[in-house]
């Protein structure tokens, strides 16, 4: 799919200064693992698996980011617009690993559905589905991000078919973790069946919404 404007994509939630997440793990194969993330400020490990699927988020501070708030909410490039406030404000955005002994097993997503996760993991190449994703990130101040955007998005590699894309932005972070959730209220079908997301509304939460789970996916 060609986009044509750059939409800010984050992942990735409400604030713990360090708080254990404790929850089963959807298709858990089994055993002991370590849950880590990988971004551009280095690694970071989060917490655990246990045997039995059971998910322990420590949340621990992470190194300096070179990240900030403005910079991943600030573009629009469509009609509408955003206001993020303060600036240069840290942003360390997460995205789960899981690990046994130095290798990768797979990944973690937060969502709503098997069916959320498979259109995430799949970078949106599958359709998407109404539902939501959550995602863990860490600011180093209170921050705001709110406004909303509407850019047209184009489904052909010719750019002769497209339709509105349309995002929200309600997101007031508290200093530390915050539980992000984008949630996905209105889908869109090409000529070839292919849904997209159309609608995306993203705010911070205090803890996992009802009907959400953490996915293991290979």
């Amino acid at each position: 799919m060609n986009n044509k404007a750059l939409i800010p994509m984050v992942l990735l939630v409400a604030s713990y200064a360090t708080q254990a997440d404790a929850t089963k793990v959807v298709n858990w194969p089994g055993g002991t693992a370590v849950v880590k993330s990988y971004g551009p400020d280095g690694g970071l490990t989060l917490g655990r698996i246990e045997t039995d699927g059971s998910l322990v988020l420590e949340m621990p501070e992470p190194p300096p980011s070179k990240q900030t708030v403005d910079q991943s909410f600030a573009n629009c490039g469509g009609e509408g617009g955003m206001s993020v406030g303060p600036l240069d404000v840290g942003f360390t955005p997460t995205s789960l690993t899981v690990e046994r002994d130095g290798t990768e097993l797979g990944v973690l997503h937060a969502a709503t559905s098997s069916e959320v996760v498979a259109w995430r993991n799949s970078f949106a190449e599958k359709n998407a589905v109404e539902g939501a994703w959550l995602q863990w990130v860490h600011v180093t101040a209170e921050a705001d991000a709110t406004g909303d955007c509407k850019v047209t998005m184009y489904t052909d590699s010719a750019a002769s078919e497209g339709f509105e894309y349309a995002s929200e932005h309600k997101v007031v972070f508290a200093k530390g973790w915050n539980l992000m959730r984008n949630s996905i209220l209105a889908v869109h079908a090409d000529s070839t069946g292919k849904r997209h997301a159309q609608h995306v509304v993203t705010d911070v939460v205090k803890a996992m919404p009802e009907g959400a789970s953490w996915y293991f996916v290979k």
